[in-house]
């Protein structure tokens, strides 16, 4: 967990995001795949950051659920999704949908003539 803190404190600071992630009195060990653990919850933590509102929150929780299991639970302050969209959430559409509004949002800084602003 320290890793994906140090990994994503860049981008929560340049949005102004506050991000709290739990302190633990003594270490916790996950029997799992580093790499995919980590990549799992980088991305949940992006997420959490890109999508939102200015000067947010972001939460990060580690509970034990039942002896020997831990839930990580991730909650931000940003709009959310509407039950809609949570049906459709995995679907290929709506992936294929945040990636392209991601490019355009890239694209209108990128493709900004010299003169635009006269």
């Amino acid at each position: 967990m320290l890793e994906c803190q140090a990994m994503i404190k860049q981008l929560a600071q340049q949005r102004d995001i506050h991000m709290t992630f739990p302190q633990f009195d003594i270490p916790y060990f996950v029997l799992a795949d580093r790499t995919r653990l980590k990549q799992v919850l980088i991305n949940l933590l992006s997420n959490a950051i890109k999508y939102n509102i200015k000067q947010g929150t972001v939460e990060v929780k580690c509970t034990e659920s039942t002896p020997g299991r831990i839930c990580v639970s991730i909650r931000d302050s940003g709009a959310g999704l509407y039950p809609e969209q949570l049906a459709q959430l995995f679907s290929r559409s709506i992936v294929s949908d945040r990636r392209l509004a991601a490019r355009k949002e890239q694209a209108s800084a990128w493709w900004l003539p010299s003169d635009w602003s006269n």
